[in-house]
């Protein structure tokens, strides 16, 4: 069973959703700072915050994305690289059906790929 959990619930998150093959998993929750108010985001369940990280993980929730958008500043997103990576997360890559690759290209963990314009 591949379980995902996407940390953050803002305006990137939206955009990772769209564009995330949902059907390659079984389950997917968010996390955000803003739970309990924020209950959802696109249909999917917002469950707790970055504390819930170990539990979820021992819940079999064994892949991440970072859905925290940075501009400028990519310190949060430094941080939520470090636990997820403590806690042995799998951190998947979303690349949109729409986009266009090489085919020679080589990717690391963890890079969104948005919608071609």
């Amino acid at each position: 069973m591949k379980k995902l959990v996407l940390v953050g619930g803002g305006g990137h998150c939206k955009s990772v959703i769209d564009a995330l093959d949902k059907k390659k998993f079984d389950d997917i929750v968010i996390l955000d700072p803003a739970f309990p108010h924020l209950k959802e985001v696109l249909g999917i369940p917002v469950v707790g915050n970055d504390d819930y990280l170990e539990a979820l993980y021992s819940q079999g929730y064994h892949y991440a994305f970072i859905t925290v958008g940075s501009i400028k500043n990519t310190t949060i997103r430094e941080q939520l690289y470090k636990k997820l990576t403590m806690y042995r997360y799998q951190l998947i890559n979303v690349i949109d059906r729409s986009s266009i690759l090489a085919n020679d290209i080589q990717i690391g963990e963890g890079v969104f790929i948005g919608k071609k314009l």
